[in-house]
């Protein structure tokens, strides 16, 4: 057999000459397109992680908050209910 022979079988020669390395334009639009995407992802996370620190501290005051009106509520009440067990009492 010749040469001819042999590409006509397909035997021993490649139907696509690879080229290592080489980028199609498709390839670069879709490495950019991953790239933007990418870039995209890291900006809604971090405006997301930002809102999350300011629900956080507004959490933390909201804490403070309660923490500085129940204390006296509760000792409030426990003093009434001191009262009203002693006026029952006697």
């Amino acid at each position: 057999m010749d040469v001819t022979a042999n590409q006509q079988e397909g035997v021993g020669v490649s139907s696509t000459t690879a080229q290592p390395n080489v980028l199609t334009d498709d390839d670069i639009i879709s490495e950019k397109l991953i790239e933007e995407k990418e870039k995209q992802l890291h900006e809604q996370i971090h405006t997301k992680y930002a809102a999350l620190k300011v629900m956080e501290q507004e959490l933390k005051g909201l804490k403070f908050q309660v923490s500085q009106t129940v204390a006296p509520q509760r000792s409030a009440l426990e003093h009434l209910r001191k009262k009203i067990e002693l006026a029952s009492a006697e």
